[in-house]
């Protein structure tokens, strides 16, 4: 065989070579191409001799930046080589040629060697990336079912805390009762004194000699008159001087300013006691909170880790096993050099077959691999539910969804992750009550299914731990859903926790229940939740209708009134319980620069108000009582009035009042000597004060004129707002709302508005059917998601949007 031939077999080899590492199909040289599997040709660089060709040092370049496997640049080299090496044959032969052959051939079986190294070496590595990945599963931590998730030290007793705290609320209790005590006896003693030392005072005065005139002229009975009045007046005077010298000593006994400090050492110290508790509380919420999600996120992080890496592996071993193809034939190739019968061995490397199987069963972690070998969380106990009352009754919607009434009582129903792990309620009927994690709300469904959207009844907003806490409930009715307000929940005393993690034997600080079931249930009168993770209001403000204040309390650097109700709150609770009892209101209607608020002495009594104002008392902690009977006043009116003094029948003035029931209606009923206006009535010798405008409820709201011989009377009175919105609407045309999103048909405008103004929030507006004026329907605002629910109409409709008033700020929140 001759060079020219062995040339050609290279050519070929080579080949086969790109055809397995860089994927070009050629075609041995002489035979036809193949149709399917022929992507071109390459040309073959041309050498003048062995002088050109690349020594193995030089196949240490970098590879290429396409994808190719990791030694393809040192392969590509040496395939050039040996391209060079069979060239050789078309040039004048050197006598050395055959030395330099062998040596060459060497040097390349010696690269190929170190590149054989160099792929076990990179499959090592992937597989052990690999295993490192799998052995991570194991680093969520390992836990048992009773983990729990305290601070370090804590061993989940809140008992100590609690009794620590329960303790010095008690003993601040008795230091308040022995100061108003001592107060209340400085205080008589302190009048008895002044009345003793004006007794004394008076006696101590001699008139003039005439006190001891006489009818007798006598010297002798003159001089005894005399003797006997300066000793009656004597002994009269030492007795007052006694008794004033008694109660002096007396009244310096009562060090109250003592007490009252040992009272705020006190208070202090149970502050830093309940703080502890709180904090500790808190902490311990957050850790298991922060522990719970984190366990399952943990395990889906590291198992999605885990995939990557074999995935990864598994990519790096078929470029390896490309790699370990195209070595296998260049040693081939190689070898054929040194062949006794170059042309049979250079036929075998053709018809050889080189899998790279080896390489992939050579990576136990990508051959042990099975997604069904995912490892389960162990999650403690405390992480998987959630404790709510054990029975609940239901009520209020039976004439909707009679059978979804009743009692319901907790159920052994497996939670999973789309209840929330919350518990699963049944009735007497079958129907289920659950949670869905996924829209926040409590559900009761028709077929007693607990993992569907579909049912009867459904509540949102507010606490939704809990169904008992949940704020609104909607029920499916013949028109559709509808809110119903008079849904009520009467819970069992089994369990009343609400507790969000059932190993936690306390409630979460930061939830609104938290002073019920601590403090208040408990009769320990603390003060405003202190840890940073509270967030209820710090004071139960009681309201007293139909009160005002027998003496009024003046902070030290301050006038005692305030523009705002909040103002003076904030100056109550500065005050503290020892010297405020609470805030009073002139007529209760808030507070402004010309009708302050006034603060109201701890201890002084309450007296009756005839223009309804209102006294709100500070209570530290937390109470579920007020003493008010009024519903709560949410729209503000313009009232005109005249008066007689001028035209009866023309307005007068317009009185703005807010905070009013809906449909309030006014009178002028009585007179009174309250506030400034009265004051300045008064003062201009009208002794009966100024007229009082009053609502339905007998309670003051403004005045009129002084109350003499004119009389004011109403002459009209306007809804100007309620509940947030303006009595006012913005109109769009051509526009309607689907029927799902409607309620109720009102003949006229005025009635439609009437009712959407009295819905507040839940009335997003009114719609007009071909805005004809009639058939007007209610837009629920709780089925309106944005601007887009308003569809094109064709019949020419029109809607009306309720106008949002900026500046209310009284409606209920969730909070309330």
């Amino acid at each position: 065989m001759t060079l020219s031939a062995l040339q050609h077999r290279v050519l070929y080899l080579l080949a086969i070579y790109s055809c397995a590492v860089l994927g070009v199909k050629l075609t041995r040289p002489g035979s036809s191409p193949d149709p399917v599997r022929n992507h071109g040709e390459s040309e073959i660089p041309v050498s003048p001799g062995f002088s050109d060709l690349l020594h193995p040092d030089q196949l240490l370049a970098p590879a290429p930046e396409a994808k190719k496997p990791k030694n393809a640049a040192k392969m590509d080299l040496m395939e050039q080589s040996v391209l060079m090496l069979a060239e050789q044959n078309s040039q004048p032969t050197v006598a050395d040629d055959s030395a330099n052959l062998t040596e060459f051939v060497e040097m390349m079986r010696e690269a190929l060697d170190n590149m054989t190294r160099d792929l076990w070496d990179s499959a090592a590595e992937a597989n052990a990336g690999c295993i490192a990945a799998y052995n991570n599963l194991t680093g969520c931590g390992q836990f048992s079912p009773d983990t729990t998730f305290g601070p370090p030290g804590f061993d989940g007793n809140f008992d100590p805390l609690r009794q620590a705290h329960a303790t010095c609320r008690s003993e601040l209790s008795q230091l308040k009762y022995k100061h108003e005590r001592c107060e209340a006896a400085a205080t008589s003693t302190f009048t008895l004194e002044e009345a003793a030392v004006n007794h004394f005072e008076s006696l101590n005065i001699f008139e003039s000699p005439t006190e001891c005139a006489t009818s007798d002229t006598d010297v002798e009975t003159y001089i005894n008159a005399m003797i006997q009045h300066f000793t009656s007046k004597e002994t009269a005077w030492w007795q007052a001087y006694n008794q004033m010298q008694n109660l002096t000593s007396n009244a310096s006994q009562w060090n109250c300013e003592q007490i009252k400090l040992d009272f705020y050492n006190m208070s202090a110290k149970c502050a830093e006691l309940q703080l502890a508790f709180e904090n500790t509380a808190c902490d311990v919420w957050d850790r298991t909170n922060s522990s719970c999600n984190s366990i399952a996120g943990c395990y889906d992080e590291q198992w999605s880790a885990y995939q990557n890496a074999v995935n990864s592996t598994n990519s790096s071993l078929e470029d390896l096993g490309l790699e370990y193809r195209a070595i296998k034939r260049m040693y081939c190739l190689v070898n054929a050099f040194a062949a006794s019968d170059i042309n049979a061995a250079i036929d075998v490397c053709i018809n050889t077959f080189y899998s790279s199987a080896i390489v992939q069963t050579n990576s136990s972690c990508v051959n042990s691999y099975n997604a069904s070998q995912r490892p389960t969380p162990q999650t403690p106990d405390i992480c998987n539910a959630v404790s709510c009352a054990s029975h609940i009754t239901i009520s209020g919607a039976e004439s909707y969804q009679y059978d979804m009434m009743r009692t319901y009582q907790r159920t052994t129903i497996p939670s999973t992750a789309y209840n929330g792990f919350r518990p699963i309620y049944e009735n007497d009927n079958g129907k289920h009550l659950y949670y869905i994690a996924a829209h926040n709300v409590w559900m009761i469904s028709h077929n007693g299914d607990t993992q569907t959207t579909v049912g009867g009844v459904y509540g949102y907003g507010g606490d939704t731990t809990c169904p008992e806490t949940v704020k609104y409930w909607i029920a499916y009715t013949r028109a559709g859903w509808r809110w119903i307000q008079s849904m009520s929940f009467t819970v069992s005393t089994e369990d009343p926790s609400w507790r969000l993690f059932s190993g936690i034997a306390v409630k979460y600080p930061g939830r609104h229940m938290f002073r019920e079931a601590e403090y208040t249930h408990n009769n320990i009168n603390a003060g405003p939740c202190l840890a940073s993770c509270c967030t209820e209001d710090p004071y139960t403000w009681i309201l007293h209708q139909n009160v005002a204040g027998s003496q009024y309390y003046v902070p030290s650097g301050d006038d005692g009134e305030y523009p705002t109700v909040y103002q003076a709150k904030q100056a109550c609770a500065a005050a503290t319980e020892l010297n405020c009892l609470g805030v009073y209101e002139v007529a209760c209607s808030g507070a402004s620069p010309s009708n302050p608020a006034r603060l109201i002495t701890a201890g002084s009594a309450l007296s009756e108000s005839s223009i309804g104002s209102c006294v709100e008392e500070m209570y530290l902690g937390n109470t579920t009582t007020a003493t008010t009977t009024l519903p709560q006043q949410l729209c503000t009116y313009k009232v005109n009035i005249s008066t007689s003094a001028t035209d009866y029948n023309a307005v007068w003035r317009t009185l703005t009042i807010s905070r009013q029931d809906f449909n309030e209606q006014f009178v002028f009923s009585s007179c009174t000597t309250e506030g400034a206006q009265a004051t300045a009535c008064v003062g201009q010798g009208v002794q009966n004060g100024v007229r009082v405008l009053s609502n339905r409820h007998g309670v003051g709201v403004e005045f009129g004129s002084c109350c003499f011989n004119v009389t004011n009377q109403v002459l009209s009175t306007e809804t100007v707002a309620c509940n947030g919105y303006f009595n006012d609407y913005t109109k769009t045309t051509a526009r309607f709302v689907l029927e799902s999103k409607l309620s109720g048909t009102y003949a006229s405008m005025s009635d439609a508005r009437s009712r959407c103004l009295r819905l507040g929030p839940n009335c997003w507006g009114i719609m007009d059917d071909g805005c004809d004026g009639s058939n007007f329907r209610i837009i629920d605002a709780r089925k309106m998601t944005s601007d887009s629910d308003l569809l094109a109409s064709s019949q020419g409709t029109c809607v009306y949007q309720k106008k949002v008033d900026p500046n209310f700020d009284s409606f209920p929140t969730d909070s309330e």
